[in-house]
């Protein structure tokens, strides 16, 4: 069977539109989330560089003064289930007494053993870990359409001049680690919670132990200085994707060069 004329041009079509996005890609996005560049990168690239330099501002929310009076280690107290309705109950003797009313078993299993309610820094949630996590979408995304490039871009496989595929296949390879960096720091926000709610319920459990308001002061504090090392982490991720693809350009671009002239 052959391919139909029309969907053989549209197909080149969109290998050539891959070609394009990704060497825009690596000579224009990746550079200038990397570095400040001099010519004018597309539109909000130098969001990532500007944000890295801004971060020993004060005005920043990456900046250590924020640190302190964000987290909140109050137990709040669980709401009334009841309605705060009281009931009498009447003694042995016929007498009568007003008491607290005793949560049932049936109410018992619509509500969590501990009601009571420490609130989330949201802070951290709304202002670091949800730039962190747009930046890692953005990493795995461009990565991603560098490594389709790079894959269409690949000769047919043959005997001789294989050189310039291994090199290829390298650089998939970087892109690829980068993608899995991207991954795994899109996770550290969800870590981050569920160990925080572990402290928080120690907290719920004895209010009276000190050492774990402390320590939620402790992990609050800490994801500070994750997100301004995960962010950097980032950059470098671009840098060091930038620079390799750049290195090899010619060989992603042209695998199986002329090298017959060097075998006389």
């Amino acid at each position: 069977m052959i391919m139909e004329k029309d969907l053989q041009q549209k197909l080149e079509s969109f290998q050539q539109d891959v070609v394009r996005q990704g060497e825009d890609i690596v000579f224009r996005v990746f550079p200038s989330k990397s570095r400040v560049l001099s010519i004018p990168p597309l539109t909000g690239n130098r969001e990532l560089t500007q944000l890295l330099q801004s971060m020993d501002e004060s005005s920043s929310p990456f900046h250590p003064s924020h640190i302190t009076g964000t987290t909140d280690p109050t137990v709040y107290p669980a709401p009334d289930l009841n309605g705060g309705a009281a009931k009498k109950r009447k003694l042995d003797e016929g007498e009568e007494k007003i008491s607290q009313e005793i949560a049932t078993p049936q109410v018992e299993s619509l509500h969590p053993r501990y009601p009571e309610l420490v609130k989330g820094n949201h802070f951290v949630t709304l202002s670091l870990h949800k730039k962190l996590k747009e930046e890692c979408e953005v990493l795995a995304k461009l990565t991603d359409q560098v490594r389709l490039w790079v894959a269409l871009t690949m000769p047919k496989i043959e005997d001789g001049d294989n050189f310039g595929v291994g090199v290829q296949e390298e650089v998939l390879g970087e892109l690829h680690r980068a993608q899995e960096a991207s991954f795994n720091l899109r996770d550290i926000p969800m870590q981050s919670y569920l160990a925080r709610a572990k402290i928080c319920s120690k907290l719920i459990k004895y209010p009276n132990i000190e050492d774990y308001t402390t320590a939620l002061r402790e992990h609050d504090q800490k994801q500070f200085f994750l997100a301004r090392q995960h962010l950097l982490d980032i950059r470098n991720v671009y840098a060091t994707s930038t620079d390799m693809v750049h290195k090899n350009i010619s060989k992603i671009r042209k695998p199986k060069g002329d090298n017959s002239i060097g075998l006389y």
